[in-house]
């Protein structure tokens, strides 16, 4: 809580000490004023508590759909126009997933002791039987070793009667709630999100770009007002298993439901899902997606107008529950999300006026005025990262942040000094969290993170699967897997930049010499 507040009393003396030019820096001014510090995360463990108590909260309200419980005939009429065309988008007359599209995910297991891929196949826990036998039928059994390495996995499967929900930073009022799934669970999930985003592409959504199209949108929409954006709350935590039952295919949702974990573990306790999915389980994004795409192309479908995904006269995007219509449709499709369960969040979503946001952008009147959100300064590299963005934050807007920079600048010397060096600087172009960034010339000194493997001998079938997933490497002391560490480590390295550049940033110097700052950017290497 003393970095929030000594932050934001800082960044409120900057702001203070000079004046915007126009509106739209003054806009991003305020923007930036109410969010440097909305997402420093609190360590008494209340925003924990809070997302675990809203999710079961949410779980409990879910209903089930039912169409007659629509009091409006349009909406009706709008659900079955979304029916008919989920139930045909996946375009084969059976559907199955392929087992060659299985993988694991990057993230733990719930009942497997590790997050590597060395972990999961060496401990198989599960919580549906299908989910076990889809795991199985994708690794090749046509050599008895094979046969038999296959049946030692299952031979050693554990059964888990649920996934393990869990909570990640969101905000400085409440964290992200998302579930560890079984390793075999997660197997399987992956599998149906691969056909899921299959269909999404075919349809002009492909989950690879769309972040791209959702944020052109979005500024189209704050320039012409044409395009409305909306976001949802907690869309990921309100999909009932009535409504996917509901609209799409009864083999596809037969699927989900051999995926999914019924039962999650909150605290240890065990609590039936009312929910299709959360946020953990890999099909929740793009099963929302075509979701939330099927209800708006049902709006639009009624009303006449052309759903158009792709090109110069795009006039709808959905991203997870990122979704832009035209502001025309605005409150009817507002009204069939609430119909559907949705909760509309309506202090982010805009229907009119000069500004809009969508997948990290946000724009006034053209003019992307995104602010810096400090996340963490628990250690050195978070503090070069804070630092770089809110300098660079600072030039865009033309609002120089002195006392806010100087007060980062000493929290990082800090961790420094406890490694017997001083601050490092690094040439613009660095990764924001290797050091300040500098004009450098030569010789330098950065942080790089360090890569995390386990290495270990395994018997050739494993090896096999394990390099085919890419997830193992040959190398002359045997076979290493990579490992996704729980913390970021790292470690310093020597560098060299041939740049011919000036030795320092005068101007931002000026600033610190005018304010009577402390610090100074004219070591450019930074020691070591």
């Amino acid at each position: 809580m003393l970095h929030k507040t000594e932050l934001d009393k800082r960044l409120q003396e900057d702001m203070e000490a000079v004046r915007p030019v126009d509106n739209i820096q003054a806009f991003a001014w305020d923007v930036q004023r109410r969010a440097l510090t909305k997402k420093l995360p609190h360590a008494s463990g209340e925003t924990r508590r809070a997302a675990l108590s809203a999710f079961v909260d949410r779980n409990q309200a879910v209903r089930q759909f039912c169409l007659t419980d629509v009091s409006c005939e349009h909406a009706q009429d709008v659900f079955r126009s979304a029916r008919a065309f989920l139930r045909h988008v996946l375009g084969q007359e059976h559907y199955a997933p392929d087992p060659a599209n299985g993988r694991f995910g990057p993230g733990d297991a719930f009942g497997v002791p590790g997050s590597d891929m060395v972990a999961k196949y060496t401990t198989i826990s599960y919580s549906t039987s299908y989910a076990l036998g889809f795991f199985a039928r994708a690794h090749p059994v046509s050599l008895p070793s094979q046969r038999s390495a296959v049946a030692e996995m299952l031979k050693g499967a554990k059964a888990v009667s649920a996934a393990k929900l869990t909570t990640v930073p969101k905000d400085d009022t409440i964290d992200r709630v998302i579930a560890i799934e079984p390793s075999a669970n997660m197997f399987l999930q992956q599998a149906v999100r691969w056909d899921l985003e299959r269909c999404l592409a075919s349809l002009g959504l492909p989950i690879d770009y769309q972040q791209d199209d959702q944020r052109k949108l979005a500024r189209i929409g704050s320039l012409d007002d044409t395009l409305s954006t909306i976001d949802l709350t907690a869309a990921s935590d309100s999909i009932s298993t009535g409504l996917v039952e509901f609209l799409f295919r009864e083999d596809l949702v037969w699927w989900l439901h051999q995926a999914r974990s019924g039962t999650v573990l909150v605290d240890g306790e065990p609590i039936h899902l009312n929910l299709m999915s959360t946020m953990g389980n890999a099909t929740t994004f793009p099963l929302q997606t075509l979701l939330y795409f099927g209800l708006v192309r049902g709006v639009y479908r009624l009303r006449g107008i052309p759903v158009i995904t792709s090109g110069p006269n795009q006039n709808v995007g959905v991203f997870g529950d990122d979704i832009i219509c035209l502001s025309e449709c605005y409150d009817d499709v507002v009204k069939v999300l609430s119909f559907a369960g949705f909760t509309p969040n309506l202090s982010k979503s805009f229907k009119s006026g000069g500004f809009k946001e969508s997948c990290g952008h946000d724009y006034y009147y053209g003019t992307n005025v995104r602010p810096v959100y400090i996340k963490d300064l628990s250690c050195e590299a978070a503090c070069y990262s804070a630092y770089n963005r809110i300098h660079m934050w600072g030039r865009k807007h033309n609002c120089p942040l002195p006392r806010t920079l100087s007060y980062v600048y000493r929290i990082a010397a800090q961790f420094a000094s406890k490694q017997r060096r001083k601050v490092l600087y690094v040439p613009w172009g660095e990764a924001v969290d290797s050091g300040i960034q500098a004009w450098i010339n030569g010789r330098y000194t950065a942080l790089r993170p360090v890569k995390s493997a386990v290495k270990g001998t395994f018997d050739d079938d494993r090896q096999i699967w394990l390099a085919i997933g890419g997830y193992a490497e040959s190398t002359d002391d045997g076979w290493t897997v990579g490992r996704r560490p729980r913390y970021t480590r790292y470690r310093v390295e020597r560098c060299f930049c041939a740049h011919p550049v000036v030795s320092a940033p005068l101007v931002l110097n000026a600033i610190n010499k005018r304010f009577g700052l402390g610090h100074s950017l004219s070591d450019k290497r930074g020691g070591s």
